[in-house]
């Protein structure tokens, strides 16, 4: 795809929840820098960014973890339990592995350290993140989906174990029937 198609699609729509303007600053000036379009908005606080998404959806957060309302990995969590269809990279200043493969666990896409961001990275990233989030909720649907089967099948397997079992009943009764009227046939 060259630039002029990437120009031309829609934009990815963006929120950064940041309260630093200065960094919020620095991402949006990456963006700008980006063969792709993005329709930017800011939050400062976690509670407002949930506030906000509720009635403007966003292709993607950028989510630092340090925020005046929410702190560290829980604010990936406390995201996700209230925007769970929206795909995450967490923004942070900190650069340490173990945190990174947190984030992850929690829910984020995607692990950026502000300073070692370039456009590149961070338009691919976007994208990427973007797409898992999508091939999640595939899974995630299929994965209902086979759940659901699997109780009809319980189910029915169940209905079939009763109905044999019932079956076994009727041919003990019929077995026990048989033999009391030969019994008194033979009787005669």
């Amino acid at each position: 795809m060259n630039s002029t198609e990437n120009k031309t699609t829609e934009p990815t729509k963006v929120l950064i929840v940041e309260n630093d303007p200065g960094d919020a600053k620095l991402v949006r000036t990456i963006l700008a820098s980006s063969t792709h379009r993005h329709d930017i908005d800011t939050k400062e606080t976690l509670k407002t960014a949930i506030e906000y998404l509720n009635t403007n959806a966003h292709d993607i957060v950028l989510l630092d973890m340090g925020l005046p309302d929410s702190d560290g990995v829980e604010t990936i969590s406390k995201f996700n339990k209230n925007c769970p269809d929206t795909p995450i990279i967490v923004l942070t200043g900190l650069d340490d592995e173990e945190t990174g493969v947190s984030a992850m666990h929690s829910g984020a896409q995607d692990y950026l350290v502000k300073g070692q961001i370039d456009t590149n990275l961070l338009t691919r990233a976007i994208r990427y993140a973007i797409e898992r989030k999508k091939t999640e909720q595939k899974l995630k649907e299929k994965i209902d989906e086979l759940e659901m089967f699997n109780k009809l099948m319980v189910g029915r397997e169940l209905k079939m174990i009763e109905m044999k079992k019932h079956i076994m009943e009727l041919e003990e009764k019929l077995k026990k029937k048989t033999q009391t009227n030969k019994q008194k046939q033979t009787i005669k």
